[in-house]
């Protein structure tokens, strides 16, 4: 099938890679609205998705759209079949997945949700069964002059706006220092894996997931329903049009290999998508693992203190002597910016990265983080200033851990070989 991806600004978009994982040929169309209604009509493919902002502008230009997307009032996935178009809505039950996977129920529940568009319509249909749902947009009778007198009241946070979406990710829509009593989380981005909002969150100790299950699953019903189609289109056949309807009723994600399907393209997405770092105590090793890791995944490994030397242009102990500890954090903090621009890598920063909030938000949200644990006893001091005896390092270490602790994923016990310690991360991170 030849498929493609439609919205306004795609660089951001995995789309693509997760299509192409399913087996289908899929590109990247970046269309000015002006052009929208032309391409509608005159597009040679099989079928394509929808992004932000034209999933409501399509509507009109469809030969026909499901009953679940009219009442979203929002098409994110358009099939063809007979020379007609044909418009439906996966993000629901991609949504609706993503919630079921974390365990989270909206049913009574106090929502509020950030944005007007086609993705918070979806997020307000998922809410039906909610107490109450608070929609915050820029002009109306909720927003963000005045969203924090419905902030105390809400249990579950829904961002579907694009703010802090890649490449502006220092932005969030809102603070959450109103919200008091806050369960959960959800922001529909999924570039960056941890957005600034969540990131807040997560601060706060709110449970959060991103866009990226999301993504994944309504995918995986998108693929269904462009091969339905194109079947159906193959061998003569009426147009299903009740496809939208059975995948609301009874989505293919609720059955067993269905959801093992998701989680596949899910694991890809995240290894695609998220880098690994290492953080612990100085001389826990975590450079020697990380190669490891690095050379299994065929992924570049990245040493920060490798940076802070080149930029520098003397080793980490002249740092110190010629400047103090001040002068080698903002090395590092530095080396910290590059290093979180990589992809598709693993990353080893210094102990002592973790004392910056700016590297412990980069570190979160460039990959996932793995705080590698190891006895003070089995530490290497050899060559590192701070270390410079046990007293040094246990004080040291009681400064640093809730830091390392609050700032990991997961945390990995550094015990046994270099091969046996990395063999364990790459298993806690299901790789």
């Amino acid at each position: 099938m030849n498929l493609a991806l439609i919205g306004e600004r795609l660089s951001h978009s995995y789309s693509a890679y997760i299509h192409n994982a399913l087996g289908s040929g899929y590109q990247l169309v970046q269309l000015p609205r002006a052009t929208v209604a032309e391409f509608v009509k005159t597009n040679g493919l099989d079928g394509y998705n929808v992004t932000i902002p034209y999933k409501e502008e399509v509507i009109p230009h469809l030969d026909w759209v499901s009953g679940g997307a009219s009442a979203i009032g929002a098409v994110n996935t358009v099939t063809k079949c007979g020379g007609k178009s044909f418009g439906h809505n996966t993000d629901l039950v991609g949504m609706w997945a993503a919630f079921l996977r974390r365990g989270i129920s909206l049913n009574g529940k106090t929502v509020m949700i950030l944005g007007g568009g086609g993705t918070s319509k979806t997020a307000q249909a998922l809410s039906a069964g909610a107490a109450h749902v608070y929609v915050v947009g820029r002009n109306g009778a909720i927003n963000y002059d005045n969203y924090t007198n419905y902030a105390a009241d809400t249990d579950i946070l829904i961002n579907t706006t694009p703010v802090g979406m890649y490449p502006d990710m220092d932005a969030a829509p809102l603070s959450l220092k109103p919200f008091t009593r806050l369960k959960f989380v959800f922001d529909a981005i999924y570039n960056p894996k941890e957005t600034e909002l969540l990131y807040e969150a997560h601060v706060l100790g709110i449970p959060v997931e991103n866009g990226l299950f999301m993504l994944a699953a309504q995918a995986k019903f998108a693929y269904d329903l462009f091969g339905a189609y194109y079947n159906a289109d193959a061998r003569g056949l009426p147009a299903p049009k009740d496809g939208s309807r059975r995948l609301l009723t009874a989505p293919d994600g609720c059955t067993k290999s269905g959801v093992a399907e998701i989680e596949r393209l899910y694991n890809l997405l995240r290894l695609k998508t998220c880098n690994i770092v290492l953080i612990g105590m100085p001389g826990c090793g975590k450079s020697s693992k990380g190669r490891v890791i690095a050379d299994t995944l065929s992924y570049e490994f990245v040493d920060t203190d490798d940076l802070i030397v080149r930029a520098a242009g003397k080793s980490i102990p002249e740092i110190f002597a010629d400047g103090g500890e001040a002068v080698f954090r903002d090395y590092e903090e530095a080396a910290v910016r590059e290093a979180a621009a990589r992809k598709n890598a693993v990353i080893a920063v210094g102990g002592g990265a973790v004392l910056r909030g700016e590297n412990r938000k980069r570190l979160r949200r460039c990959g996932t983080v793995v705080y590698v644990k190891r006895d003070l006893n089995e530490l290497a001091f050899d060559g590192r200033p701070l270390s410079k005896d046990a007293a040094a390092v246990e004080k040291m270490y009681g400064v640093r851990k809730p830091l390392y602790e609050g700032t990991a994923d997961v945390t990995a016990e550094g015990r046994g070989t270099v091969e046996e310690c990395a063999a364990d991360i790459l298993r806690l991170l299901g790789r």
